[in-house]
């Protein structure tokens, strides 16, 4: 029964280091660019391929931003309709609070340009944005908002990066402790 718990605390420390590497990919992820979100040509240079991601820096994911729509336009002139983010991450940059609103993946290298469609209807519409949260009067002046471009990772390795480190921990833990000891509990 030991060598059961002893083999069930390796496999978690394997799952363990697995989580750790995803986690340490994810803090190594770069800025690409950072634009105000009234300024008019939004102008980046990817030099790899991959995901990344549109954050929006001023606000937190509690508010919405539905109203504004992108694209990007890479350099053959093909346009990539992003995705809105499911599961909206929220983070600090810098003190600053930020949330990734879209993700896209592209296959190509080179200048790509991002498209803020209605953004004049946003801005007028909405001069300030409010928290979602309930009971919460926090108010951002839309002007002040940001945007920031980053390579980014899918939600399946972010949510396995987290999942990975509970079980891994947790089977590390126990298979330990139980390895060493199986009657504890008796």
């Amino acid at each position: 029964m030991q060598l059961t718990f002893i083999f069930i605390g390796i496999i978690s420390l394997l799952v363990l280091v697995y989580s750790v590497k995803l986690v340490i990919r994810q803090f190594k992820l770069k800025e690409i660019a950072v634009f105000d979100l009234i300024e008019k040509n939004k102008s980046f240079e990817l030099a790899e391929i991959g995901i990344h991601s549109i954050c929006i820096i001023g606000i937190s994911s509690d508010f919405t931003v539905s109203d504004l729509n992108a694209s990007i336009i890479t350099p053959n002139g093909k346009e990539i309709i992003l995705t809105e983010k499911k599961i909206r991450y929220s983070y600090l940059r810098k003190r600053v609070k930020t949330f990734e609103q879209w993700t896209f993946k592209s296959n190509h290298s080179g200048t790509h340009k991002l498209n803020l469609k209605n953004l004049e209807n946003f801005l007028s519409t909405n001069p300030f944005l409010t928290s979602g949260k309930p009971f919460s009067n926090r108010k951002t002046e839309t002007k002040t908002l940001k945007i920031l471009v980053k390579q980014s990772v899918s939600t399946k390795h972010r949510l396995l990066s987290i999942i990975g480190l509970v079980l891994g921990v947790n089977g590390v833990f126990w298979g330990i402790i139980l390895g060493i000891n199986p009657n504890i509990f008796d």
